[in-house]
């Protein structure tokens, strides 16, 4: 497939598998666990056969199958194959016979929080670490969604009771870090619990990021991470969302305040600890940009990794981009008929207050607001344009109001699908006509074709009519690499024009769905869901977008360096 003979939609999605293949846990793994001759060789370290005891697998995460996989397919057919044993908890549709290292279903699909079923297996895991000796090694697998299947709440405190202050959190806007800050003080194996639990004389962790600039302590809640346990920011975060104690158990409110009394002692392991990430956002968005190119695409803009942000915000921006870059371009450019922009990282959701039933994720509300940029007409005009509309549609008195935007917002509504006859004909039947003259019309819709934002169309009875410019030439993707965008079965979402045209066609809302985060219900109804199923990686989110240019004028630059 080129970019000559597909479609937008079909270019974005191949684009972005290259993304996520680059980054297939298994391979990534395979890539730094190698057999040479006697040697295990892992990210460097060369361990021999004649001094080393048993190869210990143990880890979790949504990437954790692969990792398993690529482990065993590295030491497959030699000597070290019979000395691997191993244990990780990965999500319950990730489970899948290995010769040697069990997968633990530690939490249903699609429902990223600690069971009773992760505890199980996070004790399993500490236990493992703790039988090892001297001689073994200990290989470490980690990856994004590692810390909702590492349970392993302290003695005193329910699997209930963290839950419920996890949930708490989320939802009163905590950070990660902040997040992290209580999860490792409640914790028997994150913070650097695994490592302090490991008696082997090496543990090497290989770990596939999903946070932001990669930090090994955040990463699952680090659990091969030796860090002193920070109970003052422990202390902080209950202090700042709970300081009536009324939302979070008193059990978590006591560990804190006894960890403020008595520090632990310092940390210390057996082990030799060597922590690698093998895997990033960063890796994912390189090889989507060399897939673009590979295909034919000459203008790939990687615009940023690792982005934080707002995901309706995030849509938006990325939908005014593309509308920008649809409607012009600079010289340099003219060779090009596609521009591709990249980008990826982790927004969050601003969750509404609201009583209607809504389902969602991230990647799904993120193309969402990009649908909702690219339907209004107000948001497709400039200032000047805006102007001269309002002043055709009321010269005496000429002022932008509130009223005459909407009355411009209505005029367009009627526009879609009917040709001039038509529409004025509509106009006299419609309470818009009341107020705008057939001849304001008539010179309004040569002025909204030459600015981009309707189009004429050649209907087969010969017809010529108007249509809604929309997503005509552009194609928006978003999705989580690791297949599962909120407590959906969808990656994530994307739009072209069909899928615009689709959803007024049905009469659809995208602004009353944005509003209470209702983008799953939207998406499937017209069309637009990204589903891949689990992916075995995870390394954030990974957005493509794509832009076909009409004329050439002078264009904003919109790509980082």
């Amino acid at each position: 497939m080129s970019a000559s003979d597909a479609s937008l939609r079909e270019l974005a999605v191949r684009i972005w598998k290259a993304g996520v293949q680059a980054v297939d846990a298994q391979h990534l793994v395979q890539n730094h666990v190698t057999v040479d001759a006697d040697s295990l060789v892992i990210s460097g370290h060369r361990f021999t056969l004649g001094v080393t005891g048993r190869v210990c697998v143990l880890g979790a995460g949504k990437a954790g199958a692969g990792m398993a996989a690529g482990v065993e397919a590295a030491l497959a057919g030699s000597p070290w194959e019979e000395r691997l044993t191993g244990w990780v908890n990965v999500p319950e549709d990730c489970v899948r016979p290995l010769s040697r290292i069990r997968l633990h279903a530690a939490r249903p699909a699609g429902v990223n929080e600690p069971t009773m079923a992760g505890v199980e297996g996070a004790g399993e895991i500490l236990r493992q670490a703790a039988s090892l000796k001297p001689e073994d090694l200990c290989l470490v697998l980690i990856s994004g969604g590692g810390s909702a299947l590492l349970p392993a709440p302290v003695k005193g405190i329910t699997l209930e009771e963290k839950l419920t202050a996890t949930r708490f959190l989320s939802r009163a806007g905590a950070t990660i870090h902040q997040l992290n800050a209580l999860r490792t003080a409640i914790s028997r194996i994150k913070g650097g619990g695994l490592a302090r639990a490991c008696t082997a004389g090496h543990l090497v962790a290989l770990i596939i990021s999903d946070v932001i600039g990669d930090p090994l302590d955040v990463i699952a809640s680090g659990p091969t991470v030796l860090s002193p346990l920070d109970a003052a920011a422990a202390a902080d975060v209950l202090a700042t969302f709970d300081p009536d104690r009324s939302k979070i158990a008193a059990s978590i409110h006591a560990r804190v305040e006894t960890l403020l009394r008595e520090p632990p002692a310092a940390d210390s392991s057996t082990a030799s600890i060597e922590n690698y990430i093998i895997g990033n956002n960063a890796a994912a968005i390189h090889a989507c940009a060399e897939e673009a190119r590979a295909i034919g695409i000459d203008d790939v803009r990687i615009v940023g990794v690792d982005q934080p942000g707002v995901a309706s915000d995030v849509g938006r921006s990325l939908a005014h981009d593309c509308r920008i870059l649809r409607d012009s371009f600079s010289e340099p450019l003219a060779e090009s008929r596609i521009t591709c922009l990249l980008s990826g990282g982790e927004p969050v959701v601003s969750l509404a207050e609201t009583d209607e039933p809504r389902k969602g994720g991230r990647n799904q509300e993120l193309v969402l607001a990009a649908m909702c940029e690219l339907w209004s007409i107000i948001d497709g005009l400039n200032v000047a344009t805006i102007e001269k509309v309002c002043e055709l549609l009321a010269p005496s008195g000429f002022k932008i109001t509130r009223e005459r935007l909407k009355l411009v917002e209505e005029v367009f509504a009627l526009t879609q699908g009917f040709d001039e006859e038509q529409l004025v004909a509509k106009l006299k039947e419609s309470p818009v006509g009341r107020r705008v003259s057939p001849g304001s019309i008539e010179r309004i819709l040569p002025l909204l074709v030459e600015t981009g934002v309707l189009r004429l169309r050649i209907r087969e009875d010969g017809r010529e009519v108007y249509e809604h410019t929309g997503a005509d030439g552009i194609a928006i993707l978003s999705g989580g690499t690791d297949g599962e965008d909120g407590p959906t079965d969808a990656a994530g979402a994307l739009l072209d024009d069909d899928i615009l045209q689709r959803a007024r066609s049905l009469g659809l809302n995208p602004f009353h769905d944005l509003a209470i985060n209702n983008s799953y219900t939207f998406f499937e109804q017209c069309g637009g869901l990204l589903k891949t199923g689990p992916t075995h990686t995870n390394v954030m989110d990974v957005r493509v977008a794509l832009v076909q240019h009409r004329r050439s004028e002078s264009a904003p630059n919109i790509s980082s360096p």
